[in-house]
């Protein structure tokens, strides 16, 4: 006799994962195997590009509804049009125009936020929200983000060289004449660090 449908909130209650756990007893080792080798991380991985093509999506949807609620607004923040024009408490209007403005700003800076995320191999941008990619417009940012992965992934954050050999480094760079060359502009210090952290990783011997 099958068992009684349930109508609870989480699905997830004890009624609902012996069901579960009942369905998938009766599968076989075989199957089970595959779904835990095969079948579900491939779906976690698909759910995940899903996951970030939505929040583009919703950047978009931002850009788009400032520029056509403004046009057509005798106001020139998004603020003041929600509180006067669409009736909003001061609260409420904050949050969406709060809203609206970080995805407008993921929007119109994505080169920067693209390119800031690049230097940062741990994230995985698919994870992030729009409020996450707001703030990968600073790169000090995307750098204390990595380092909180780093540790929640348990990798160690002190280095296993000596501050010594790393400072001699950096002086050997300076010495070099080469962020002259580029006049000490951040970004392209940045994209040649990339590019020597490239070639150590695919040449460390």
């Amino acid at each position: 006799m099958a068992a009684a449908a349930c109508n609870c909130a989480s699905g997830f209650c004890q009624t609902c994962r012996d069901t579960k756990l009942q369905r998938y007893k009766n599968v076989g080792a075989d199957v089970l195997k595959h779904l835990m080798e095969i079948h579900f991380p491939l779906k976690i991985e698909k759910d995940l590009n899903q996951l970030h093509k939505d929040t583009l999506e919703s950047v978009a949807v931002a850009k788009a509804c400032k520029t056509v609620v403004l046009q057509n607004s005798q106001f020139k923040y998004l603020k003041t049009h929600l509180k006067r024009v669409e009736i909003l408490c001061d609260r409420e209007a904050e949050k969406l125009a709060n809203l609206i403005n970080e995805g407008c700003r993921v929007y119109d800076n994505w080169e920067k936020i693209d390119f800031n995320l690049v230097q940062c191999l741990l994230i995985d941008r698919r994870r992030l929200s729009v409020n996450q990619l707001y703030r990968a417009q600073e790169f000090a940012w995307c750098l204390q983000y990595e380092d909180v992965i780093r540790k929640r992934n348990g990798k160690p954050t002190e280095p296993f060289y000596s501050e010594e050999k790393f400072e001699r480094i950096k002086a050997f760079i300076k010495e070099t004449g080469i962020i002259e060359d580029v006049d000490h502009d951040q970004k392209q210090i940045t994209a040649m660090c990339s590019r020597l952290q490239r070639e150590l990783v695919m040449n460390p011997r």
